[in-house]
């Protein structure tokens, strides 16, 4: 409610005097209330989302159901999953839209169909418009590989293994009101080396793709 404050027009003299004192007072009663009802416009964009999906690339081992290799993701002190905006500041990525907090790591056959087709989804998260810099999350190999249903390949990592990975080979923005979808790769060929009677795993991740809609 317009609240307006008595205004004193003073006494009239005579008639002329009181037609002119009266729109005098209506002239300056509508333009307080216009000046009081008027809406000042603030910059407040709309947020976007961020999605992330997975790709598992590679020719030396195939996408078939006897073969399987998980990676454990989002485990330990660097369980989050984050996007950073180019002047550092990090944003969560969660399991969906949703989510309030990841509760536990997240377990990915990276040989499954769907992690070919990039149809494994790491997570989405609401983000201002922003230029993004870097993804960073954490890893961890299990200990085999198994191949064609039967066998079981040790997997090992090296001495100065770090589960934290950042990926920055290439930048990606968010804009108001739209998707952006970031498909990231794990080349596999070049995550794992065999050895004489193991695979040694330093994992290889990079951004492939990115989309707005």
């Amino acid at each position: 409610m317009v609240r307006v404050q008595n205004i004193s027009c003073g006494y009239p003299t005579n008639n002329q005097s009181a037609v002119t004192n009266v729109k005098y007072c209506t002239i300056i009663a509508l333009s307080v209330l216009t000046f009081s009802c008027t809406q000042y416009p603030y910059d407040s964009p709309q947020p976007g989302v961020l999605e992330v999906y997975m790709k598992t690339s590679s020719q030396q081992i195939q996408s078939t159901p006897g073969n399987q290799f998980f990676l454990e993701f989002f485990l330990g002190l660097q369980k989050e999953f984050r996007a950073i905006r180019a002047d550092g500041v990090k944003f969560l990525i969660l399991d969906d839209l949703h989510a309030i907090r990841r509760e536990n790591p997240r377990f990915i056959n990276v040989l499954d169909s769907t992690a070919v087709d990039s149809s494994t989804l790491l997570g989405q998260t609401y983000v201002p418009p922003s230029s993004f810099v870097s993804l960073d999350f954490s890893v961890q190999p299990l200990r085999f590989v198994l191949l064609d249903g039967y066998r079981n390949i040790e997997v090992r990592t090296p001495l100065d293994y770090s589960d934290v990975v950042r990926i920055r080979n290439r930048t990606f923005e968010s804009f108001e009101a739209r998707l952006t979808r970031v498909v990231i790769t794990l080349d596999l060929d070049a995550s794992l080396t065999r050895r004489a009677d193991y695979y040694e795993f330093r994992p290889v991740f990079y951004i492939s793709s990115i989309t707005v809609r």
